[in-house]
């Protein structure tokens, strides 16, 4: 049963702005920070930062809950963008953008 849906869109070069180390620690959890530093070049950066910063809103949203951005960790696997919440709750999560803009959508589906 869907439990939720939420979306969120952002401009990524607001993102260019937003690396501090205070800002990454708040945005990130670590094994994502470590990816994160892994990521070459700042246009790669910025589109990093704002997946997972337009993911988590929308995650958010669809939960209708808010918490801390560390508390879930986005992953990309096999070209797909997952998070894993519990085993009660299974999140599908897609994102699209198209120059300066970017879009993240999550349903909520409890199972």
């Amino acid at each position: 049963m869907i439990i939720g849906v939420g979306i969120d869109v952002v401009s990524i070069d607001r993102f260019q702005m937003k690396k501090s180390e205070e800002f990454i620690k708040k945005l990130l959890t670590e094994h994502e920070q470590n990816k994160y530093r892994t990521v070459i070049g700042d246009s790669n950066q910025n589109i990093f930062l704002a997946i997972r910063w337009a993911l988590k809103e929308a995650i958010f949203k669809a939960l209708k809950t808010w918490d801390e951005f560390t508390q879930l960790e986005i992953r990309k696997i096999h070209g797909a963008y997952e998070c894993a919440l519990n085993e009660k709750i299974k999140l599908h999560l897609s994102i699209s953008h198209e120059g300066q803009r970017l879009v993240a959508m999550a349903v909520a589906e409890r199972i």
